[in-house]
Order: structure tokens, then sequence, then C-alpha cells
């Protein structure tokens, strides 16, 4: 998932609090970079994590994590810390549903499969939707290593 995609709902959790947003360098894309360039929103701090250990320790000593790594809110559950989890491509009661520190929620997609990421596994395949966007005139095709059906908008 890029950053962008969950961005302004971040935004609108904290508000005007005075809360930074981590992201852990490992998981940023040329692409996340650029939007993080370009917001230009100095609550975002960009910290390294050479291994996992250290992103674990990391993950331990924050107030909140939000993360669509499904490791960051077992740990995070198992610690009694709380964490928000972003499900896409299944849906959050089949891994959190009885979580007491972890609130869950599905994104929802326009892609029926949601997603496949088919077209991740070999570069010539491509699903019906993202065949759907290419017919008609929607697809972009630096979307070609993610989920288009999720991040063509």
């Amino acid at each position: 998932m890029r950053f962008q995609d969950i961005y302004e709902s971040l935004i609108k959790l904290i508000g005007d609090l005075d809360i930074n947003i981590y992201i852990h360098r490992r998981n940023i894309r040329p692409l996340d970079q650029e939007f993080i360039d370009q917001v230009n929103d100095d609550r975002i701090k960009i910290i390294n994590a050479e291994n996992l250990n250290k992103f674990f320790l990391d993950v331990f000593d924050a107030t909140l994590s939000i993360s669509v790594d499904t490791a960051q809110f077992h740990f995070r559950e198992g610690i009694e810390k709380p964490a928000v989890g972003l499900y896409g491509p299944f849906p959050y009661e089949c891994r959190t549903k009885y979580y007491k520190y972890t609130l869950s929620m599905n994104i929802e997609s326009k892609c029926p499969n949601m997603p496949c990421f088919i077209h991740v596994k070999s570069s010539e395949s491509i699903c019906d939707f993202q065949q759907n966007l290419i017919d008609n005139n929607q697809y972009d095709d630096k979307w070609r290593m993610t989920a288009p059906c999720c991040c063509n908008e």
C-alpha cells in the first residue's frame, strides 16, 4: 500500500494533535518518498531499521502503531499496546477479530477480487479488472508493480 493512500486518514485521525508520523525507511518506495516530499509535513519522520530486531524495538516503543503489516499488530497485541490494522486483500476478521488492543478495519476496493495481485507474479499477467482499466484508458502503467485496482485514482 502506498503511504499516500493512508495519509489523509491519518491526518483526520490525529487532527491538530502534536503527534509525529513515523515511517520506516525500509517501507518507503520512491513513489512514497515523492509524496512525502510534496506534502512537506514536518510531522512525518523517517526512521531507519537496520534489521528486524531494531524494527520491533521501534514498534515496541511507539505510542500507537498503524500499519498494513500484520506482524506489527500481532506483536503489539502480544505486548498489550494499541495498534490499528488496515486490511486490504483479505478481511481482518480472519486475523484479529478477537484482539483486545488492536482496532482493525477493512479497506474497500473497487476490484471484486480485493485485489488479486496477479500482475505482480508475472509482468505479462493482468487480471480482468486491470484489463478493464486498460480497455477504458484508465490505467497508468506506473501502478504495474502494485495493485492498480487500489491505486489508479
